[in-house]
């Protein structure tokens, strides 16, 4: 006779371990409904947002399903909680709008089927994921499906560049631009809003004008994944073309989540265009001042001490205690630095953001390309706006 599944608490969760029965290479754990109410008893009495089912002892199978009543769901849902699913394959979190959207519509008495599987292995191995309503295969969410992959990294590959790829009915693959791959755990973590088939690469660069050996490469992966900066087409980075002040103030603006805001009223910012929000939000929280006679300079490249200028403005916005930086009289140019961005280019220097072009020069006037702003957002974003 069958025991009754383990429940255990952990960080966030109430865990069930639910043992899969393993018929012709499918194992199917089926969560029976007085153990899904268990489970939300337990959580509000520990104050735990999750549940959490493991499915145990799926010997050989290659295909594993969580199963579940639609109306036991239904329950999570109404008592504020996620669902997650781990398996040997896969471990899947489904949020609230997730789970209502599978089930919406379906009978209670219906079961929903959460499945994971390893279509194929390798240094590139392909993950097959599915849930069914019924008899209804639901492909799309109305929320967010936070999926974690094992995964361990062949010796040759660059952590820093692993990613997840969605492979599309007609074979075309998309990244998962917020796939991380940790190394420790040797899993990748990736979120969703649908479900078919993914694999595991090293970032296929999209971009004909971007190869690997190029000292900028990972900067513009780190760009363009965290959607800081796109193409100038969809083919093409352009690393070596300039940066518009407009482009920079809406990457800031964007990483803030595009608040709104009434901000000085530059002259050349004509309502309805791509950077007037951005340029309001800057205007409003002193990020960036513009120029003498109210203009904010949209299509002007930006400079590099223009470039430190905005960022040493949005680092303290974030944090009024930034720090100044150290002197710069090593640099042979140091005097062309103009005087309102000194503090800001001394203090991007001891960053490590704006360093010299040259061992002497840092080229305070010299126009920002597309590459070098890729490699400074990131190192901002990753270590400076984090102090």
């Amino acid at each position: 006779m069958r025991q009754s599944p383990a429940i255990s608490s952990s960080a966030g969760s109430i865990t069930v371990e639910q043992e899969a029965a393993v018929k012709d290479g499918v194992a199917v754990a089926a969560v029976k409904p007085e153990t899904v109410k268990e489970l939300i008893a337990q959580a509000k009495t520990g104050g735990k947002a999750d549940i959490t089912v493991t499915v145990t002892k799926t010997g050989d199978a290659g295909r594993i399903e969580a199963c579940l009543l639609i109306g036991s769901v239904n329950d999570i849902v109404k008592s504020g909680l996620t669902l997650t699913v781990k398996t040997a394959a896969a471990t899947i979190r489904l949020d609230g709008k997730t789970l209502s959207g599978i089930t919406n519509g379906a009978a209670d008495s219906e079961t929903v089927r959460i499945a994971a599987e390893i279509v194929s292995g390798g240094n590139e191995p392909v993950f097959d994921l599915s849930v069914t309503a019924g008899e209804t295969a639901v492909r799309s969410f109305g929320g967010t499906v936070t999926v974690t992959l094992p995964y361990t990294a062949p010796a040759d590959a660059d952590p820093d560049l692993l990613t997840v790829y969605y492979r599309g009915e007609d074979g075309s693959a998309a990244e998962m631009k917020d796939a991380k791959y940790d190394a420790a755990a040797k899993t990748i973590r990736f979120t969703t809003d649908h479900f078919s088939r993914f694999f595991i690469s090293e970032w296929i660069s999209p971009f004909g004008d971007i190869a690997k050996g190029d000292w900028y490469y990972k900067n513009v992966r780190y760009a363009y994944a965290g959607g800081l900066m796109g193409g100038t087409a969809a083919d093409t980075f352009a690393p070596d073309a300039k940066l518009s002040r407009a482009m920079l103030v809406t990457i800031l603006w964007r990483q803030e989540g595009s608040p709104e805001a009434r901000g000085a009223a530059f002259s050349d910012v004509k309502p309805g265009q791509w950077y007037t929000g951005a340029a309001a939000w800057a205007g409003a929280n002193g990020i960036a001042a513009g120029y003498g006679d109210g203009s904010f300079g949209v299509n002007d490249d930006i400079t590099r001490e223009q470039l430190a200028t905005l960022l040493y403005n949005y680092a303290k916005w974030k944090n009024p205690n930034t720090a100044g930086g150290a002197n710069l009289a090593g640099f042979s140019d140091a005097d062309g630095i103009s005087s309102w961005a000194l503090d800001a280019m001394q203090w991007a220097n001891t960053n490590g953001l704006v360093t010299g072009r040259t061992a002497t020069a840092l080229v305070p006037g010299g126009d920002a390309n597309r590459a070098e702003a890729a490699a400074i957002l990131q190192r901002f974003l990753e270590n400076t706006a984090k102090a």
